[in-house]
């Protein structure tokens, strides 16, 4: 991350906005990883994401540089996620990055397989101010139509699209890694 430059002067923490997903539990791994005591950026974190919340508690993690918040709602277990009134989630000047994954990428849409997590992405994306970043791993990317799925957003509703430079160790099949070069 680029610290906010309020963060970076010492004044607060970075506070960042975690979405759900597999991905994004991830980034949550390596911010846990490294909230070590030796100095650094602190951090402000707001998730859904019960995977990466479940790792950013466990012990061995720097509370006096981690902050964890949970916005409310009810648990869905099919998304792993806290679910709830998309207006709950944007609380406008909380965050100086919202970073999501999504399910797949069609036509540079996007998509996720359930209607109110989609409500909340897009949501996240329309109201919160701050960089909006999607971390993506390649294999999101589809041509085939997805019935019954509509979009929330779009690849250019974000500052950032983060995506591995080489993926073939990912597992990241030919055709996916053709479809997103198209971009």
């Amino acid at each position: 991350f680029v610290a906010h430059d309020e963060a970076a002067d010492g004044q607060g923490p970075v506070r960042v906005y975690l979405g759900a997903g597999s991905t994004i539990y991830h980034l949550a791994n390596i911010l846990a990883e490294r909230s070590g005591p030796e100095g650094g950026l602190r951090y402000s974190i707001c998730t859904h994401n019960l995977g990466a919340l479940r790792r950013l508690l466990e012990p061995g993690v720097n509370y006096g540089r981690l902050e964890i918040a949970v916005p409310r709602g009810r648990v869905d277990p099919v998304t792993y996620a806290v679910l709830g009134d998309p207006a709950e989630y944007a609380r406008p000047g909380e965050f100086d990055y919202v970073i999501m994954g999504t399910s797949y990428v069609l036509d540079g849409r996007l998509y996720v397989e359930s209607a109110l997590e989609a409500e909340v992405k897009g949501t996240l994306l329309r109201q919160l101010p701050g960089a909006k970043i999607l971390l993506l791993t390649k294999h999101e990317f589809t041509d085939q139509p997805l019935p019954g799925l509509r979009p929330y957003g779009a690849l250019s509703d974000y500052d950032f699209v983060i995506v591995p430079r080489h993926a073939a160790g990912l597992g990241v099949s030919k055709k996916h890694e053709a479809i997103y070069e198209r971009y």
